[in-house]
Parts: C-alpha cells; sequence; structure tokens
C-alpha cells in the first residue's frame, strides 16, 4: 500500500470522528483515569482488608504473605506480555481480563468468610495469584497503550493509579463510622464490591473507547502496516493526531525505514526482546525495579507495623494507608508539570533512603507519635509517586518508533511490578521487628 492509499484510508475512517475532538479528548482522559483506578482497585481492597483476613486467618500473618502470590502472578505476567501481546487482543488484555479479575475479587471474601482454616488460607493465596495475574495484564496493556498516546494519557493514568487507593480507604472510613465492626463481613463486602464496581465502570469506558479516532488508527495502524499500535510521536504531542494524519503517514515512513521492525522483534527469544528493550530505555526499567523494592521493604509491611491503642487501630491503621495513597496521588500529579529530567529522578530516589530509618524506629515504638508516621508515610509516598510516573513518561520517549515504545511500556511495567515482588520478599526479615 502507498502513502496516499494509507493517508487516504485514514481520512475515509475518521473524517466524521474529526470534528469531535475536544470531546474525545476529555473522553479518553478520563478512560485512563479509570484505567488507573482499576489497575489498582482489587490490590487496595485487599490491603484495606488485610484486618479482616488477620482476624479470618489466625496465626497468619496476612500483611506479609496475602501480598506474595498477587505480586508472583503480576511479575510472571508481566514478564510474559512482551511475547503474549502478540497473540492476545487488546480488547481481551483489557476489558476480558477486568472480568476475569472481578470475578476473583468477589471470590476472596466468600473463601475467607466460608473457610477461616488453614485451607481457607491456602485456597486465598491461590485466589489472589489470579487478581495479581488479571491485574496485571489490564495494567500493563494500559500502560503500554498510554505511552502510545502521549505524555498527558501516561500522567493521566497514574494519577488514577493514586485515586485508586484513595477511593477504597473514604469507603473504609465510611464503614468505621457506620457499619457495625462486630461484623466484619459487610465492611469486606462493601470494599471488595466497590473494587469490583470500578472494574464495570471501566471496562464499559474500553468498549466506547474503541469508537475513537485513536483507537481506528492503532487498528488501521495494524491492518496495513502489521505494527502492534502507531499513533504519533512523542515530539509533537502537542498535536492533535486526529487533525492531521499526515502524523501517521510520517510514522509509518519511519518504521519501515528500521533496522528493527515489529516481525523481526517477534523473532527474537523472550529474553532477547527483555534484554534489548533494557538497552534502548536504559537505565529507566532497572531504576523503575530498584524504586520499587525500596518502596516495598517499608509498605505495607513495616509501615502497618505502627502500634496504635486498641480501641484506635482500625482508624489508626486506614489513616496509614489513605496517608500513603494521598501522597502517591499528590506526587503523580506534579509529575505531570515535567519539571524534572532523569539525573533530578535518580537523586530523588536515592535521598529516599533517609525515610527508611524513622520507619524501623517507628514499627520498633521508638518514636511512638502517630502523627510522624502519617508524615514520613505521606513524603515517602510522594517521592514514590513523582519518580514512578517521572520514569514511565521518559521511558517512552527513548524511542521515536511506535511499537517499540509499547514494549518500553510493558518492559517499564514489568520491572515494577519485579521490584514489589522482591520488596516484599526482602522485607519478610523485618516481620521480626
Amino acid at each position: 500500500m502507498t502513502d496516499a492509499e494509507v493517508q487516504q484510508s485514514i481520512n475515509d475512517n475518521n473524517i466524521d470522528q474529526i470534528e469531535k475532538k475536544s470531546d474525545n479528548h476529555t473522553f479518553q482522559m478520563c478512560f485512563f483515569f479509570m484505567q488507573g483506578v482499576s489497575s489498582l482497585s482489587g490490590w487496595n481492597a485487599i490491603l484495606t482488608g488485610l484486618n479482616y483476613f488477620n482476624s479470618k486467618f489466625q496465626g497468619q500473618n496476612c500483611a506479609f504473605s496475602i501480598p506474595i502470590p498477587n505480586f508472583v502472578g503480576s511479575t510472571l505476567i508481566g514478564l510474559l506480555l512482551p511475547y503474549i501481546s502478540n497473540y492476545l487482543s487488546l480488547q481481551f488484555r483489557i476489558a476480558y481480563a477486568l472480568v476475569l479479575q472481578s470475578a476473583f475479587i468477589i471470590l476472596l471474601p466468600i473463601v475467607a468468610e466460608f473457610y477461616p482454616d488453614d485451607f481457607g488460607f491456602y485456597l486465598a493465596l491461590f485466589v489472589t495469584f489470579f487478581i495479581g495475574s488479571f491485574g496485571c495484564l489490564q495494567q500493563n496493556s494500559s500502560t503500554g497503550l498510554a505511552a502510545l498516546l502521549g505524555f498527558d494519557y501516561v500522567n493521566m493514568f497514574f494519577v488514577g493509579t493514586g485515586f485508586s487507593g484513595m477511593i477504597i480507604c473514604c469507603f473504609r472510613f465510611f464503614s468505621l463510622a457506620v457499619i457495625d465492626q462486630s461484623q466484619p463481613a459487610k465492611s469486606i463486602m462493601l470494599y471488595f464490591g466497590v473494587s469490583t464496581f470500578l472494574n464495570v465502570i471501566t471496562i464499559s469506558m474500553y468498549f466506547v473507547f474503541k469508537a475513537t479516532p485513536q483507537f481506528q488508527r492503532v487498528k488501521l495502524a495494524q491492518r496495513k502496516q502489521k505494527t502492534s499500535m502507531i499513533v504519533y510521536d512523542a515530539n509533537v504531542s502537542n498535536q492533535d493526531p486526529t487533525k492531521d494524519s499526515s502524523l501517521i503517514q510520517e510514522s509509518v515512513v519511519t518504521l519501515q525505514a528500521s533496522p528493527m521492525d515489529k516481525n523481526t522483534l517477534d523473532q527474537m527469544g523472550l529474553i532477547n526482546v527483555l534484554f534489548w528493550i533494557n538497552k534502548i530505555a536504559f537505565p529507566i526499567p532497572i531504576m523503575i525495579m530498584l524504586l520499587y523494592i525500596q518502596t516495598f521493604l517499608m509498605y505495607p509491611g513495616i509501615t502497618l507495623k505502627k502500634q496504635f491503642d486498641d480501641n484506635f487501630a482500625d482508624w489508626g491503621i486506614t489513616i496509614l494507608i489513605f496517608s500513603y495513597n494521598v501522597g502517591d496521588t499528590v506526587g503523580k500529579s506534579f509529575a505531570g508539570t515535567g519539571l524534572y529530567n532523569q539525573t533530578c529522578l535518580i537523586i530523588t530516589f536515592l535521598l529516599r533512603f533517609l525515610f527508611l530509618f524513622p520507619y524501623i524506629m517507628i514499627a520498633k515504638n521508638v518514636l511512638e507519635q502517630n502523627w510522624l508516621s502519617y508524615l514520613n508515610t505521606f513524603m515517602f509516598a510522594v517521592l514514590n509517586g513523582f519518580i514512578t510516573t517521572g520514569f514511565m513518561q521518559l521511558g517512552p520517549n527513548k524511542s521515536d518508533e511506535g511499537f517499540i515504545k509499547e514494549k518500553i511500556g510493558f518492559v517499564n511495567g514489568f520491572t515494577l511490578l519485579l521490584g514489589i515482588m522482591i520488596g516484599t520478599f526482602l522485607a519478610i526479615p523485618f516481620n521480626g521487628i
């Protein structure tokens, strides 16, 4: 197909939709916000319900054990996604993955309520594995898609991930204030029900998103050029790709001239693909992994070892989790300003180690003040959100080619999850503090 034919096809398919540019942009921002919310809704429901699981599975430290299968499943899918994305449609990886995750989210509190024994505990770990697996499939696929559509969409996605925890925590506060705490099953069903409802909204929005010009252009590029996804270059992200179809034409010409195209990439082994993408995006994937090792050494395990008065424990733990989610959201929102570079983010990461010492002193009850624990957690989360979004935005800009941007998004998501899993395991020895 000639360049003229590609451009004519684009114009024919999208001419009626171009006039809706403003409405489409607003919807797409909301869509990626909800993708971010849903990507962590299952995890945040689990995190908010850790006290409930501790009460059901007595003798088990759920703050350390429950997250492990969640992150093992996430890491496994993150590792395989650059390969399996060639065989699973975007619709399956986003919409259907959320459907399957929602089924396991509903199942988890049912298992805990009716099987509060060792069998139920291990069954809960099994269910949590699939919550993490399908959540990762949706999250990393959405991250890859946002990386292709531009800076604003990446930022909005990660702001949504911060709001996800805040939403669930608000329902936790409501539960503590209104629902009889002698009937914890009502509260846990509320959190997990809200999580499932958020997923339903996101699934519905996906099918509306399929009708937008950007999605149609993505599918057209897939059919005509056999590329993964091509929308427009980050260097021209201030322009609207639905307004000027030459942006896609230029991307196609650039890709055809590249010595590394998608077909070549598909022929490489999985390890070679990961190595090659890491080489292009270096050091960003490695830094994302180190950041989340650093984070999950302290959160949630060490953070939630803070000792509160018995009559305030539920409120205190919820405030701690809420402090983290608010801080994470603030950091991700600030990263949207773009006032940073790679060196700035690396220095900020190193300074973040200063927060580890207060965490350990708080867990050992040397520092007893509640406000100090809230403040330390808030600031620790602000920097986490800022650095995460900064690296996620800088990573895809290491390449001008659409299918490589997508793979960088996948690999960044994988290294994030790998860092979470490593950090979770490394935190286990701190359980004895």
